[in-house]
């Protein structure tokens, strides 16, 4: 049988076990805490790598090694990446031909991928002859090259390997998810790159594509050239997937502006948060003056203060008496909540926290939710390959919510938490360290093997290996213990995500060079040499140099909450498109809520760097 042949009867052997699969429902749930089955492409693709281990040791050469490759590719698309580089030394000194070749090529390339090694896996990729591939392996092909290359860095090249893809996709949901890709892809590529690409193509998809990302970044624009461009865009592009992130027809009334007249911030400048609240007004206040020397007349800005938020509804109530015609703030999540049940629709509300209740539809909501960054720390993991996950979190309210945040987002990915600690700062951390890594059992055992021959022995302690991935939620000064502490404990290569809190917001190379390969996400604000609001940043510096180091986020709030305002009815009507702002691209939900993209960076030598798949 010629090598072509065995691959196609193959694919249909694959199609077959998925669908048995999906038949026959989840699979039960194993001794562990976690059912393997919570994301279905993860239990099919088990599924298959079972099936085709067995095949391969029922069958003779070349079948035999045709399984082999097989069982390798479902054990990567299961993210068993050891298990899968087992398998393939199996079969390394095996000369593959033909169509078969073209698919060990794709293998590796997928194999390199999963190691971090995009560069590799573009190269093995393009070994393959893409004529030898059945449709549904042209899916995957082009579907790896996409993300390998994403990862090195080259998004115009991953947007043009989706483009690829969309002859051969079949299914709605799958042609959906390829275009949210390509639009999610978009946002890596600078403004300037994207109009010398859309200069340059004689691909009208792509040329769609690129124009309407362009237009997206110009979202500041003025109401009547913003709706011209988008009309255009429509005219031009009659039947472009990119339709779908458009009202059907865009209206002037669609993407007008927000413009009140006066503007009333409620913070609470007395007590403990005070000086919270003042970081978020001198940001706020420096972004009206800067818009005032560059745009001219602003509205008229006026402080009360919410006595710690206390006072809240007494505030409200202060701001429409004096004329305001929006209110932005409170602070806290309690203050939210209040001014949600007195808030009326011809005042509306940009609170600066997020409810746990939800608030009317005239009640916008934006913060800096570590919740947010926690999901962002499980998305960046899950596209990095991870599946098994530690979880250390600082002990109160705060690390419960956020390693909460992290573990819903990262099981309903698929992920799986082996195990939670949770610690109070300078408390002994160790032991809990050693107990989450198994290494006090495997200390046990060796103890016990020792009593049961009584003859000493020399012995090096086994963390467990199973574990892929550690997510971190500390202050700075906490976060710096862990790393040593997972090093001496036999797990320096388990790679570490964490909230932004590891990062004080200025580098500190001396300090924070026990961080160095912690991956995490945070404002461009902190992280940009030269950020979109790098005017507003050098401003703050020059008027409070002495508090600007400890407040860059609670500033970065303030900038970013005066400079959404005009642009809230347009995010409304575009909940696809976003602001670039100082606190991350913000996108704004159907239930009012401000949502933030942040900027994925890892130490290198004691300060950030930013990724190449990042924006």
């Amino acid at each position: 049988m010629n090598s072509k042949r065995i691959l196609a009867v193959f694919m249909v052997s694959i199609l077959a076990v998925v669908m048995v699969s999906c038949k026959k429902g989840g699979s039960s749930k194993s001794s562990s805490s976690y059912s393997a089955s919570s994301n279905p492409t993860l239990a099919n693709a088990d599924k298959s790598a079972q099936y085709y281990w067995q095949k391969a040791q029922e069958a003779q050469s070349p079948e035999r090694e045709a399984n082999m490759l097989l069982t390798a590719n479902a054990l990567l698309k299961a993210r068993k990446v050891s298990q899968a580089e087992q398998v393939l030394d199996e079969v390394k000194g095996y000369q593959f031909t033909g169509s078969m070749l073209s698919f060990k090529y794709m293998v590796e390339g997928r194999y390199q991928l999963a190691t971090h090694n995009p560069q590799t896996a573009l190269a093995r990729l393009n070994q393959a002859n893409t004529n030898d591939f059945t449709p549904q392996l042209l899916v995957e092909y082009h579907d790896v090259k996409a993300q390998a290359f994403l990862e090195a860095g080259q998004p115009i090249n991953s947007v043009t390997e989706r483009l690829k893809l969309d002859g051969l996709l079949t299914s709605k949901n799958s042609m959906t998810y390829n275009n949210e890709q390509i639009w999610q892809t978009l946002q890596h590529i600078r403004i300037s790159e994207l109009q010398r690409y859309a200069n340059s193509t004689s691909s009208q998809t792509l040329k769609g594509w690129l124009e309407l990302a362009i237009i997206e970044r110009n979202i500041n624009e003025s109401s009547p050239e913003y709706v011209a461009e988008l009309q255009t865009w429509q005219g031009t592009f009659r039947g472009h997937p990119g339709e779908s992130l458009l009202p059907s027809s865009v209206s002037r009334a669609q993407v007008s502006s927000m413009q009140p007249q006066h503007i009333a911030l409620l913070l609470p400048l007395e007590g403990s948060l005070g000086n919270s609240a003042d970081a978020v007004r001198d940001g706020f206040l420096a972004a009206y003056y800067l818009n005032q020397q560059t745009s001219g007349r602003q509205p008229k800005v006026t402080v009360i203060d919410t006595k710690n938020d206390t006072q809240v509804e007494q505030a409200y109530q202060k701001a429409v008496n004096g004329g305001a015609d929006l209110v932005v703030g409170p602070l806290t999540k309690g203050g939210v909540e209040q001014i949600a049940k007195v808030a009326t629709s011809s005042t509306p509300v940009l609170a600066l926290n997020y409810s746990d209740r939800g608030t009317p539809s005239h009640v916008y909501q934006f913060g800096l939710s570590p919740e947010d960054e926690a999901r962002q720390a499980a998305q960046k993991a899950w596209q990095d390959g991870y599946l098994n996950a530690i979880i250390i979190a600082q002990e109160g309210d705060w690390g419960q919510r956020v390693s909460a945040a992290f573990e819903k987002q990262w099981k309903a990915q698929g992920g799986r938490v082996l195990n939670e600690i949770t610690f109070t700062p300078g408390a002994e951390l160790a032991n809990s360290i050693k107990s989450a890594l198994n290494i006090d059992q495997s200390e046990l055992r060796a103890q016990q093997l020792i009593e049961q021959i009584n003859v000493p022995l020399n012995f090096d302690a086994r963390r467990r290996q199973d574990v892929d991935v550690i997510f971190l939620a500390a202050m700075p000064r906490e976060a710096r213990q862990i790393p040593p502490l997972l090093a001496f404990y036999y797990a320096k290569d388990v790679p570490i995500y964490a909230t932004a809190s590891v990062y004080a917001g200025t580098p500190n190379p001396g300090l924070d060079k026990d961080l160095n390969g912690v991956t995490f996400c945070d404002i461009p604000w902190n992280l940009d040499a030269r950020p979109q609001s790098g005017g507003t940043r050098d401003a703050i510096a020059a008027l409070w140099p002495s508090q600007t180091q400890s407040q860059q986020r609670l500033y970065a709030l303030g900038v970013d909450a005066y400079e959404v305002i005009p642009l809230i009815p347009r995010l409304e009507a575009l909940p696809d498109f976003a602001m670039s702002g100082a606190t991350g691209k913000l996108y704004l939900d159907r239930n009012g809520a401000i949502t933030r993209v942040l900027r994925c960076t890892r130490f290198s030598q004691g300060a950030p760097k930013q990724l190449q798949s990042s924006l």
